[in-house]
């Protein structure tokens, strides 16, 4: 009976929406990729900062309305999840644990897939959840689970076919009821091809990050190739060879993707706190121009590295050291200017963020000294008005003689004075003859 009030709370939450890619989830709207380096980072900030209190978000990332669904469901999950949710619920239910960063949860609310009969076997949709739940757990530390990923992400990919047409009739029913075309169901499964690629990139690690200073690897992740025999890895640099601010060796563009910028970022959507992929992404943007932005990135990762003042501490906890118990009894490291300290970076990546800072000082000292080479206000010269158009330059005016004007106006006057002048005289000789004919 205990499941029942709490199935009719999870049914206000879980109503029908938009697919998110990566973590799918039915009942929240779909996360946006963009073009724009700051429209899609603030996408990512929203995403990270899920289940997270909001004292340990920071003043750029403030609470969004979609994070209170979050915390409840996963208040609601952690005294008990009902046996009876249908295959959709289920889901739901994982992509909220999963954002929450419950993994394991996850994994037990999506564990009858993996058992035969239960029409959760039927769903590629629910293994990709399973799969991403296993494979972030694993990251965590728990082997078995990121080895079982790997195998439910291919069980995924088999049963999501290629092509539209070759779905059954009863997997496009559902796949449109909840909301996806023809072209979400391509895009999301190129998606799913390259995650699993992630995945067993990943797998070849004899181990997971011990500490923040092995979260990078030593190398940039081997995410793009040129498909080779073995597969040649795309190395970001230029037509020198060396790495350079915006630029990337026509070869090496040649290994990527039309689209591997959107098939990064949805990885990033449904791997929010992965470090290596967002470095990844930094790469991208500086190989397509914007270094600029690309120096954000590569700064964002030296400085959430260096968050971590403890050997050990779990990166995927989002705990602030200094709110983490186990660290309140100190001794503390002593302060350190977090933002020239590259101690915990691979030489690779120190190289990169080098290249960039040196790249962007170099621009603006650029432009400093342009804008000394210009004269400065208080000495610039005096700026003379140019005289006035003479008359006859201004179009529609008649040309206009004042001292003509003032004489012809002079003589008007004369003219007028003799004129009154006259008059009176004519007036007193008509009066003078009328008075004698009077007497």
């Amino acid at each position: 009976m205990r499941g029942v009030p709490i199935l009719a709370a999870l049914g206000l939450c879980l109503g029908a929406g938009v697919v998110r890619a990566g973590v799918y989830n039915t009942a929240e709207a779909e996360s946006p990729l963009s073009d724009r380096f700051d429209v899609f980072r603030s996408t990512l900030i929203a995403l990270k900062q899920i289940g997270i209190a909001p004292e340990d978000a920071g003043p750029a990332a403030p609470e969004q309305p979609f994070h209170k669904r979050y915390t409840l469901v996963g208040e609601l999950c952690s005294r008990g999840t009902p046996p009876n949710l249908t295959v959709e619920q289920r889901l739901q239910v994982s992509a909220y644990l999963i954002r929450l960063r419950k993994y394991r949860e996850a994994v037990a609310v999506l564990a009858l897939a993996e058992r035969p009969g239960f029409p959760e076997r039927d769903n590629f949709l629910v293994f990709s959840n399973l799969a991403t739940a296993q494979f972030l757990a694993g990251q965590a530390g728990d082997r078995d689970l990121s080895r079982r990923a790997g195998e439910n992400l291919s069980e995924a990919l088999y049963q999501w076919k290629p092509a539209w047409k070759d779905l059954s009739k009863d997997q496009r029913k559902w796949i449109e009821a909840i909301g996806w075309n023809e072209s979400q169901f391509v895009r999301y499964r190129k998606a799913e091809e390259s995650l699993r690629k992630l995945f067993r990139l990943r797998a070849r690690e004899s181990r997971p990050p011990a500490n923040p200073t092995e979260l990078l690897g030593k190398e940039i992740e081997a995410l793009f190739d040129d498909g080779g025999k073995p597969p040649r890895p795309v190395r970001f640099v230029g037509e020198s060879g060396k790495y350079e601010a915006g630029k990337l060796a026509r070869a090496e563009q040649a290994k990527l993707p039309p689209d591997a910028l959107p098939i990064v970022q949805q990885l990033l959507v449904w791997l929010p706190d992965d470090l290596r992929l967002y470095w990844l992404y930094g790469e991208l943007l500086n190989a397509r121009g914007e270094f600029a932005s690309a120096l954000e990135v590569f700064t964002e990762v030296n400085q959430k590295l260096n968050s971590f003042d403890k050997p050990g501490l779990d990166p995927f906890t989002k705990k602030s050291p200094k709110r983490d118990p186990r660290f309140l009894k100190g001794p503390f490291p002593p302060p350190v200017n977090r933002d020239e300290d590259f101690s915990r970076l691979p030489l690779l990546h120190k190289e990169h963020l080098l290249a960039l800072r040196a790249a962007k000082k170099a621009a603006k000292d650029a432009f400093e000294r342009e804008v000394q080479t210009q004269p400065a206000n208080p000495q610039s010269p005096a700026v003379t008005k140019p005289p006035p158009p003479p008359p006859s330059a201004v179009k529609g005016a008649l040309p206009i003689d004042f001292r003509s004007l003032a004489v012809g106006f002079a003589f008007g006057l004369l003219m007028a004075f003799f004129g009154y002048w006259q008059l009176r005289e004519i007036r007193r000789r008509l009066q003078g003859r009328v008075a004698p004919s009077q007497g």
